[in-house]
């Protein structure tokens, strides 16, 4: 019977799908990070000369990101990876990282929001963010792959979303991050999702979850992003 089997089996391919999280549509679960995109036929892994350390990134994304990279290597811009997605469990060690045990709770909450999204509240869950290595806000606008990614990177759905404050007054949320973009074409669709189906309620489950509420981060945070990533 065995025999019969993996011969079948042999003929068949014995071809396994791997799941999608998103072959069930846009959800909840998907959109607050509760899902293991390293086994996720979405997601892929970035190419190692890429990256300072394992990223993975989805497909769509990926490819728009290859397309943006070469286009940036044959004008001399070297890009580099330090983070693509993060599920909740990798976004609250970022959290928990960024802890300052020194100050109350709400004190450590508002010093980790200055750059580090809440975990369940990131769009780093999506696949469709990433931030860059040498990209840092101690650079002026001119230097290194910042300038060129300002005038190039939109050619390919990229986008900064979160740009300084004094430029774009009514931004609520987090500081400017030069280092951090999103692919506009999935992401804007996402962030839309979330506003229908993730609720204040729902975000918790980490330090400093108790202040949520208080903070309004649904409305501060998740939507603390550029009018272009909003209304697209």
């Amino acid at each position: 019977m065995k025999i019969f089997l993996i011969i079948l089996c042999f003929l068949s391919s014995c071809v396994v799908k791997k799941h999608s999280i998103l072959d069930n549509g846009i959800t909840k679960q998907f959109l607050t990070g509760q899902f293991e995109y390293i086994q996720d036929s979405s997601f892929v892994k970035v190419d190692s000369y890429l990256t300072v350390q394992d990223v993975y990134l989805q497909k769509e994304t990926y490819k728009q990101y290859m397309k943006m990279y070469k286009h940036a290597q044959q004008d001399g811009a070297n890009l580099v990876l330090l983070s693509g997605t993060r599920n909740l469990p990798h976004q609250i060690k970022v959290w928990n990282r960024k802890w300052n045990n020194t100050l109350s709770s709400k004190n450590a909450t508002k010093q980790n929001l200055e750059f580090v999204a809440m975990p369940m509240a990131s769009r780093h869950h999506w696949g469709t963010d990433l931030d860059f290595w040498d990209i840092s806000n101690n650079l002026e606008k001119g230097e290194n792959g910042y300038k060129w990614l300002t005038q190039n990177a939109n050619k390919y759905g990229f986008y900064q979303v979160y740009t300084s404050k004094e430029e774009e007054p009514n931004r609520a949320g987090y500081n400017e991050e030069k280092w951090h973009w999103s692919y506009l074409p999935l992401a804007c669709e996402y962030l839309q999702e979330y506003n229908k189906q993730v609720k204040i309620e729902d975000i918790t489950g980490f330090q400093g979850d108790e202040f949520v509420k208080e903070l309004n981060i649904i409305k501060n945070y998740v939507n603390g992003v550029t009018d272009k990533a909003k209304n697209c």
